[in-house]
C-alpha cells in the first residue's frame, strides 16, 4: 500500500507519477508536463515517454523532479517528514539551475554528492538498499550503469550492469541510472527499499 495516499497498491510509477501526492508537484511544473498524460503501465513505459514527448531541457527538469519526489517518499517513511508540493518544486528548478551552473566544470564520470557518507550504511531492518551509479563517456555519449542491492544484513541480493547510447547529458545519465534501479527493484519483486546514487562495493 502507498504509504503517503494510502489508497493504492505502491510501485515505482504510481509513488513517482500516479500517486495524487506526486500529482500535486507535477502539476506545478512547465504547462506542457501539467497537461501530460500518458497510458502506461510501469515505470519503464512512462520513462520512454518522457524521452519522446520532451526535450532534452525538460527531461532534465522531469528527471530531477521524479528523483526529489522518491527521495520524499523515503524521507516520509524513515523520518517522518513531508516536503511541501511547492517547496519540491522550488527544491528540484534550485537543482537543476546549480547544476547548469557548474555544468561547463563537470567531468565525464558523474562526481559522488557531497552529501554522502564515506562508508557504506546498512538500511532499516526489513528493507533492502539499492546502490547505483553512473560513468558517462563523452566521446560516444554511451552511458555505463553498475546497481547493487543488499540487505540489512550487508548480504548481497541482486546486481545488474548496462550500457545505454545516446544520452549527452551527465545530469540525465545519473537521472536515468536512478529510474533504473529503481525499475531493477520493482523487477525483482522489493517494494521496501532506500535508494543511494553511490555503487558501495
Amino acid at each position: 500500500m502507498c504509504p503517503i495516499c494510502l489508497s493504492e497498491e505502491e510501485s515505482s510509477l504510481h509513488a513517482i507519477w500516479s500517486c495524487l501526492a506526486a500529482r500535486d508537484v507535477w502539476c506545478q511544473g512547465f504547462k506542457k508536463l501539467q497537461k501530460a498524460v500518458f497510458d502506461v503501465c510501469d515505470f519503464k513505459g512512462l520513462l520512454k515517454a518522457w524521452f519522446s514527448h520532451f526535450g532534452q531541457d525538460q527531461v532534465e527538469v522531469i528527471a530531477v523532479i521524479a528523483h526529489k519526489i522518491w527521495q520524499r517518499r523515503n524521507r516520509l517513511l524513515f523520518e517522518e517528514k513531508f516536503t511541501h508540493p511547492s517547496e519540491l518544486m522550488r527544491l528540484s528548478l534550485q537543482a537543476v539551475k546549480d547544476y547548469q551552473e557548474a555544468a561547463g566544470t563537470a567531468e565525464s564520470h558523474l562526481s559522488v554528492p557531497s552529501s554522502c557518507t564515506s562508508s557504506w550504511t546498512a538500511p532499516p531492518e526489513g528493507f533492502y538498499k539499492v546502490n547505483w551509479d553512473s560513468a558517462l563517456c563523452k566521446n560516444t555519449n554511451m552511458v555505463g550503469i553498475g546497481i547493487i542491492v543488499r540487505d540489512h544484513g550487508k548480504n548481497v541480493i541482486a546486481a545488474k550492469r548496462m550500457r545505454r547510447i545516446f544520452i549527452q547529458d551527465p545530469l540525465i545519465a545519473e537521472a536515468y541510472g536512478a529510474c533504473q534501479a529503481v525499475s531493477f527493484a520493482q523487477e525483482i519483486g522489493l517494494r521496501k527499499i532506500v535508494l543511494e546514487g553511490i555503487l558501495w562495493l
